[in-house]
């Protein structure tokens, strides 16, 4: 019985283990571990319920595309990590954003902001 006990609580460690590696993973993907801005592929999810939204009820939204000027490096297409200016600079954007409103990361240096019913003014 302790042998048959310790094997299944060596798979129960592994499946846990694993179980907490793809929750870690799944986080990931949902925001940029850097800015804790939201990824792009949640934006474009984003996106396509507003525009269905907007579709269907009416409602205007806008999307802005905020993109901060290079720090002087050429970095030549590669993903530069986030310094400590541009997650100061995403942390005040984020400030400024209503609670409906989404920031989120496309690269180290572009972002969007998803307003929700709001009009280009």
């Amino acid at each position: 019985d302790r042998v048959m006990a310790e094997k299944f609580a060596e798979l129960g460690g592994v499946a846990v283990g694993n179980a907490l590696r793809f929750r870690a993973l799944e986080r990931r993907a949902l925001r940029d571990p850097e800015t804790r801005a939201y990824s792009r592929t949640y934006l474009d999810d984003a996106v396509r319920n507003e525009i269905h939204q907007a579709n269907r009820f009416g409602h205007r939204f806008s999307l802005l595309r905020i993109h901060l000027d290079s720090d002087g490096h050429d970095h030549a297409g590669e993903e530069a990590p986030a310094s400590g200016e541009t997650r100061e600079l995403v942390r005040q954007i984020e400030a400024a954003l209503r609670g409906t409103d989404l920031l989120a990361s496309d690269s180290w240096q572009t972002h969007f902001a998803l307003l929700p019913q709001t009009d280009a003014l």
